[in-house]
């Protein structure tokens, strides 16, 4: 399979897709955009299909908030699109994002450096970060952030560490 970088879409391309489908553009448009990753393509796709078919319930609006009900198509792309992405990094990127994704907020080429340096170390973070940047790192001109998918992994992280970490606490006082 060969894969091929898609750019995001920009807010007018947003709106072309959710007026193609009959959505209201002035209600969709930036919702849809701000919801999927700031333009993703496939995930704007999955979710004007996803809202379209629903006939374009105001209940959905503030779903990709982590509000109202869920959205299986968007969340099962989501998923296939980040899986996808992770499995075309090296391990050592891999690592690195994983260190990278439990920051909170924008972070700059020291706290790369410090975060490279734990055990174990990576010589080179750099070349390594450079392969982040894009899918899993907006790079600002001296700040970075994670992107959504990266902010997502470190999310799913503390919630195990916390659960896991919970049940632990909970048996001992038992």
């Amino acid at each position: 399979m060969q894969v091929r970088d898609a750019p995001y879409l920009e807010l007018d391309d947003v709106r072309d897709i959710v007026a193609v489908v009959g959505g209201a553009l002035e209600i969709w448009t930036m919702l849809v955009r701000l919801t999927c990753g700031g333009g993703h393509p496939r995930l704007v796709g999955a979710h004007v299909a996803w809202v379209a078919k629903k006939q374009w319930p105001a209940g959905e609006r503030l779903n990709g908030f982590g509000i109202g009900d869920g959205r299986s198509e968007v969340a099962d792309v989501r998923r296939e699109v980040s899986l996808r992405l992770l499995d075309e990094l090296s391990a050592d990127a891999h690592l690195l994002l994983l260190r990278l994704s439990g920051l909170i907020g924008s972070f700059d080429l020291r706290l790369i450096d410090a975060v490279a340096a734990i055990d174990p170390l990576f010589q080179r973070a750099s070349p390594l970060f450079d392969q982040l940047v894009g899918p899993w790192i907006r790079n600002g001109a001296d700040r970075s952030i994670p992107a959504p998918a990266t902010a997502a992994i470190g999310r799913g992280i503390a919630e195990r560490c916390a659960a896991h970490y919970g049940s632990r606490r909970r048996h001992r006082s038992c």
